[in-house]
């Protein structure tokens, strides 16, 4: 025997509504990398004020460079997750032929990631960058 209606229409909304948890549980990170990463970025850029002749090509400091490598792995974390917005609302919208409002989380959450693919990818290379030069810091 078929799913019922009402089964149908319950299961449309859950892709979208985890599409979604996927982008704010992103934010969440990025919010948190931002504040621990900004104090130590001002104490270091009132360091480098101080002295006299800075060296523009020095090696940062290593707490500076573990800061920035946090950064760097919070946007290679951008790309999938706009990704996995894009292909669960997507997924969802098709799977359901994109009608009634069970679907507004899918379509919500396709929209987002749909507008957040292309900065996504360009700060996953951004981030693929930062974590090279930021990792032969800390680690090499």
């Amino acid at each position: 025997m078929g799913r019922g209606k009402y089964e149908v229409r319950r299961a449309a909304w859950v892709p979208g509504v985890v599409g979604l948890v996927v982008i704010a549980v992103w934010t969440i990170i990025a919010i948190a990398v931002f504040a621990h990463a900004a104090p130590v970025h001002d104490a270091y850029q009132s360091s480098l004020a101080a002295m006299q002749n800075p060296d523009p090509l020095a090696d940062p400091p290593r707490d500076v460079a573990i800061v920035d490598l946090q950064i760097a792995v919070m946007l290679v974390l951008a790309l999938p997750s706009a990704v996995t917005a894009l292909f669960l609302g997507l997924g969802a919208v098709l799977a359901f032929r994109g009608r009634g409002w069970a679907l507004a989380p899918s379509w919500i959450a396709a929209g987002i990631g749909g507008l957040g693919v292309f900065p996504a990818l360009l700060a996953f290379f951004a981030g693929l960058v930062g974590g090279v030069f930021n990792g032969l810091v800390v680690f090499g």
